[in-house]
């Protein structure tokens, strides 16, 4: 033990470090795995000798390399180790199926691990090289372990990482422009309190992007939405749960790759598209749909005119003949994709004010709805519903209105429907929600999970 005033060494019970403790000190925090290390009280300090006197052994530490030696009266008694004597967290260890070892602080690569085990605090005197000894029962920290212990080398654990959950949602009103709408971004806001209420997400698994956010790179501009994509694309795995939303105008441009059956991509409208470009459905399928891994699970809900087959998902669900129709060009991927979209590639989609004091896409209201009130419990049962209350959901006073872009900034509008056609007294609103898949052997009857 040290002189009066030194450091005193002690051996960290978790990782096997030599610590050097302040003189006084009860309790020191390893550098390396944070541990809490108790520091061994001093044994009783000899008088110093006078002059001509030979000082006991055990006054002084044994010089830099020896090992310690112990003799007569001045050998320290072994420590017993009491439920009443035993210092801090570990007093009155409990045993058999009770027992709960104190947790251990992580180290920079989770728990550390050793394979060397604590010798009993001088229970013996030591001879040559330290002896390998058993682990102490019952998990009991060596508080009085020898300093000649020498440092091992970590071994990093593997620590098990749960799956991923991420969303993305995108709600554009085009504020101050001729293409202007008016619920797109409370579509948003809905369906980010129906993923944190309903699925549990937490605010930093999602990701918002609107026009009304005071920071521009939170700004639905093409670019934006691009890198908002490889976010949630991102280190993608198996077992991942990816989450996509987008409400606002959508549109169709001629087709320049011959894979549409109609000869036109379906596209997204971002804030600035008029100056930058529209979003054409190879670009979304190829960024957000092409890189999931096997095992990873995507859903998308698109509020959107012409979005039936905006992801280019190779299978469409027929609903009169319960079957489905696979597309002219096949685009496969690794991933399970899902997506419900408001309307046929040759439809509008409405907006109105069914919330009774504020407007809200038709589409994204009645998802919403639906999942709220119950009726998602299978894919089926929710596409079944959003398409019945379609047809008898009471329109307002004011009339449903098209999201429809300026016919010069969209390069093609051949629904024909206009503000009238979007709602019948009799049949309700025309637009007729689709549901699209990555997997032609895709189950309706799955059990409808966003995580």
């Amino acid at each position: 033990m040290a002189h009066a005033g030194a450091a005193v060494p002690v051996i960290c019970y978790q990782c096997h470090q030599t610590i050097m403790a302040p003189p006084g000190t009860n309790q020191v925090r390893c550098g390396v795995c944070q541990a809490i290390v108790n520091v061994p009280m001093p044994m009783m300090a000899h008088p110093q000798p006078h002059s001509g006197q030979t000082a006991p052994a055990a006054m002084y530490p044994p010089p830099s390399g020896a090992q310690p030696s112990y003799s007569g009266a001045h050998m320290p008694p072994p420590t017993q180790y009491t439920p009443s004597s035993m210092p801090g967290p570990y007093a009155a260890p409990m045993t058999g199926s009770q027992y709960h070892p104190h947790p251990q602080p992580q180290g920079p690569y989770g728990a550390a691990t050793s394979s060397i085990s604590h010798p009993l605090p001088y229970a013996q005197q030591p001879s040559g090289p330290p002896p390998q000894h058993p682990q102490p029962p019952n998990g009991r920290p060596p508080s009085m372990a020898p300093s000649y212990t020498q440092p091992v080398q970590h071994q990093p654990q593997i620590v098990q990482v749960r799956n991923k959950r991420k969303a993305m949602l995108i709600g554009i009103n085009y504020h101050g422009t001729r293409n202007e709408l008016g619920g797109c971004i409370n579509d948003a806001n809905c369906m980010k309190f129906l993923l944190t209420k309903r699925f549990g997400f937490h605010e930093d698994e999602i990701l918002l992007l609107t026009e009304t956010n005071p920071n521009p790179v939170m700004h639905p501009t093409r670019k934006n939405i691009f890198k908002g994509i490889s976010w949630l694309v991102k280190g993608a795995s198996a077992g991942d749960k990816l989450f996509f939303h987008y409400s606002g105008h959508g549109g169709q441009k001629r087709d320049r790759d011959g894979d549409e059956a109609d000869g036109y991509d379906e596209t997204l409208l971002p804030l600035d598209f008029q100056r930058a470009g529209q979003i054409t459905d190879d670009e979304i399928h190829e960024r957000m749909v092409m890189p999931l891994p096997e095992g990873c699970v995507l859903h998308c809900v698109i509020d959107a005119c012409h979005s039936g087959s905006v992801l280019d998902l190779p299978y469409h669900w027929l609903v009169e003949s319960r079957e489905w129709k696979t597309e002219k060009k096949i685009k496969t991927c690794l991933g399970q994709v899902v997506c419900f979209a408001a309307c046929g590639d040759n439809q509008e989609a409405a907006s109105s004010n069914l919330l009774g004091y504020t407007s809200s896409g038709v589409m994204t209201h009645l998802f919403v709805k639906a999942v709220v009130d119950g009726h998602a419990s299978t894919y089926a049962s929710l596409l079944a519903r959003i398409q019945d209350q379609l047809k008898v959901v009471v329109a307002p006073a004011t009339g449903p209105r098209p999201r429809q872009t300026d016919p010069q900034a969209v390069h093609r509008f051949d629904s024909g429907l206009g503000p009238a056609g979007l709602f019948h007294a009799d049949t309700g609103f025309t637009q007729r929600p689709q549901l699209s898949s990555s997997a032609k052997d895709f189950d309706l009857n799955t059990p409808f999970m966003l995580v």
